[in-house]
């Protein structure tokens, strides 16, 4: 932490939000590809629940690739702090 003048410096936040925002995506939808590449490579077997990728599919997978935020909607918000750089 640091304190400048009794406050805390939060200049930083928005790089780390955007930060964790675009690993969140890219890393829940590596996950969510892996897996669906996992099931693709058993054949029918994948959609077996004793596979064990039918269960791992059905809570890792949904309409929305991650439990807080949809992938779209991390991923702009890393958009929008790029953007928000570049025009500075």
């Amino acid at each position: 932490r640091n304190k400048v003048g009794g406050e805390i410096d939060v200049s930083d936040l928005p790089e780390v939000h955007a930060t964790g925002a675009g690993l969140k995506a890219l890393c829940c939808c590596m996950a969510a590809d892996g897996i669906e590449d996992l099931r693709r490579s058993c054949g029918g077997h994948g959609f077996l629940m004793s596979s064990g990728i039918a269960p791992l599919e059905a809570d890792f997978k949904g309409p929305n690739t991650t439990a807080e935020g949809d992938f779209v909607l991390l991923s702009l918000q890393t958009a929008r702090f790029l953007m928000k750089s570049l025009q500075a």
